[in-house]
């Protein structure tokens, strides 16, 4: 007897001390592992990479579904809310309860009983935690597609960081040679006496402050890089290529529908979804609440008696809420549903004012990003002109001719920066309606 008992205390110390896998340390070979890069294989129905690993911006977006930061973590929330529907859903197991009686006097067993105790479920409120669950995995999955639309959001940012980034890269390095030109035909005529130290220590502090832009640029592209490339999913030590269209980032967009663009962004608003389903819960729990109110059986017990002149026993037990009508919790619940009403409005209204703000920022900059390309067509045909004339006074003056040459390279930077600021801009209008028919 001793020895049994002892079993049954190591055996619940024991469970006690058990450390799970998920709680583990990692082991060497997991370590080894997960260093490598993930495995090549991939579920069923995700996106494959392209066989080159050069990725545009829509492949990024397909393989960032499967792949991305929350993509993993975002399927195992889901799991999760999906077997709570089906744990709402399970019927109470019955109980079979033993019993002994003893003679106070002689202290023998006077009675030995075995019964089986069932606890009938409440439909209605088993009704309404299903219904409830239902709708909290609706809402997780519609929170899958926030995470998503954000990290659609991002990557399609900085794929047009990396794109006018790399263009204004090259602007810069044209510049950068100007400037070099500028500063050799200055230092010459230094020695000729035709210009002064000033003038020389003026054209390297520029070129040196240019140098610096272009260095900084480096920087800011290779962590954009990096960024997107989590924002994809890569795996580690994996090489691979954003590709793109500058021609077509660079398009211009200035009339927009508002009633429409309206009425898709609150047709594909994640957050709007999420909130319906949400709403859908509250309103399910709140019934479920209500259900409580009326009487039900607690338990029905059927009971043999083995020792006794009485062989079987039947009882029942009903629940009444005389005391309580469970009105607290009704009305806790009331609450909620009233809360989730509110925010269910308030994200319709600020999407309403998200696309207001969206439009008139997308207007403001495709305005400024047209009138300044339309600004530099013609200074380039009269640059071009001039270069072309042997005999113009800039022809005869190359420092001048350099310090125009230069000037005009900043202009192209100033279109390619409206350009860019005005692409962000759609791409923020373009994730709020889940597309880009408006154009």
């Amino acid at each position: 007897m001793r020895s049994r008992e002892l079993t049954l205390a190591a055996l619940a110390l024991g469970t006690g001390c058990y450390t799970p896998p998920s709680a583990a340390p990692l082991t060497p070979a997991e370590v080894e592992a997960w260093s490598a890069g993930p495995a090549s294989t991939r579920a069923p129905g995700s996106a494959a990479a392209p066989a080159s690993w050069d990725f545009d911006v829509e492949a990024a977006v397909a393989y960032a579904r499967d792949h991305g930061p929350t993509a993993a973590e975002r399927k195992h929330v889901e799991a999760v809310s999906r077997a709570e529907i089906d744990a709402e859903g399970q019927l109470t197991n019955p109980e079979v309860r033993f019993g002994r009686t003893f003679d106070g006097t002689v202290g023998q067993s006077d009675r030995l009983v075995v019964a089986l105790r069932v606890r009938p479920d409440q439909p209605w409120e088993r009704h309404g935690k299903v219904a409830s669950a239902r709708a909290e995995l609706a809402a997780e999955q519609a929170l899958s597609k926030v995470l998503h639309r954000d990290t659609v959001l991002e990557i399609r940012k900085h794929y047009a960081a990396l794109a006018f980034g790399e263009a204004t890269r090259d602007v810069i390095t044209k510049q950068l040679a100007l400037l070099a030109e500028r500063q050799r035909v200055i230092d010459a005529q230094v020695a000729r006496g035709a210009a002064t130290q000033l003038e020389a220590l003026l054209a390297g502090e520029d070129l040196l402050d240019l140098e610096s832009t272009r260095a900084t640029l480096d920087v800011e592209l290779t962590t954009t890089r990096k960024e997107l490339s989590d924002l994809v999913g890569i795996p580690p030590g994996q090489t691979w290529r954003p590709v793109w269209d500058l021609a077509k980032l660079r398009e211009v967009a200035t009339t927009f529908d508002r009633a429409a663009i309206a009425g898709r962004a609150l047709a594909a608003r994640p957050e709007l979804a999420e909130a319906n389903h949400r709403l859908r819960a509250a309103d399910a729990l709140a019934y479920t609440e209500r259900s409580k109110r009326y009487p039900w059986f607690d338990y029905f017990q059927v009971e043999r008696s083995v020792k006794d002149a009485v062989d079987w026993a039947v009882s029942v037990s009903v629940r009444l809420p005389v005391f309580s009508l469970n009105g607290g919790e009704v009305a806790a619940a009331d609450a909620r549903t009233h809360a989730a009403a509110a925010g269910r409005r308030r994200i319709a209204t600020h999407t309403l004012s998200e696309v207001d703000d969206a439009i008139a920022l997308a207007e403001i900059t495709g305005k400024r990003a047209r009138d300044l390309a339309a600004r530099l067509e013609p200074l380039q045909k009269a640059l071009t002109d001039l270069l072309a004339d042997p005999g113009s006074s800039l022809a005869m003056d190359p420092v001048k001719l350099l310090l125009l040459q230069g000037r005009h390279v900043r202009a192209e930077r100033a279109v390619l920066e409206a350009a860019y600021e005005h692409r962000l801009a759609l791409i923020q209008l373009e994730v709020l309606t889940g597309e880009s028919s408006w154009r």
